[in-house]
């Protein structure tokens, strides 16, 4: 990765050939990460179902405003700037509320 921020790092020196075969590694590396981000998801949303199973049996909602709040806190503590935090928090809005579509969807 230290290539790629090199790279980065020399792009007004770069001619076009040099930009477009950067620009391809890094998007090489961005599908990369996203497999490792889809197999991630797949296993948190497997999860999701389980839990969404448990709380079934104890009566419970697929909503739980404390634990949300405890994942938000989570991502708080993350040591990035502002922005990313931002879009992360975002993500992780998106992300809980597909885990909760999954149980409700096992509920029926």
């Amino acid at each position: 990765m230290s290539a790629l921020k090199d790279l980065i790092r020399r792009l007004g020196s770069l001619n076009k050939e040099e930009k477009e075969h950067g620009l391809s590694e890094l998007r090489n590396e961005v599908d990369k990460v996203d497999t490792q981000i889809s197999k991630l998801l797949i296993e948190r949303l497997k999860l999701s179902i389980d839990i969404g199973t448990i709380k079934k049996t104890l009566g419970m909602s697929t909503y739980d405003a404390q634990r949300e709040y405890e994942i938000e806190r989570n991502i708080d503590i993350i040591p990035e700037n502002t922005e990313i935090k931002k879009s992360l928090k975002r993500i992780y809005e998106r992300i809980m509320d597909e885990s909760r579509a999954i149980q409700k969807a096992r509920e029926k």
